[in-house]
């Protein structure tokens, strides 16, 4: 088992994200500057979660 924990830089980028996702409902947000894999990581999650859960996000 590999264990692995998030720097602090990354868990802000995340936090980031998650809440610009929620505030527009859309995964059509930026990318934090200097965490793009992460973000576009999370993004990429996001997106398979709303399509495994059948919804459609308005455009």
């Amino acid at each position: 088992m590999i264990e692995h924990e998030e720097s602090n830089f990354t868990k802000k980028a995340m936090k980031k994200i998650i809440q610009e996702i929620i505030s527009k409902q859309s995964t059509d947000v930026d990318v934090v500057s200097g965490a793009t894999y992460t973000s576009e990581g999370l993004k990429e999650v996001v997106n398979k979660a709303i399509a495994a859960a059948g919804i459609t996000l308005e455009k």
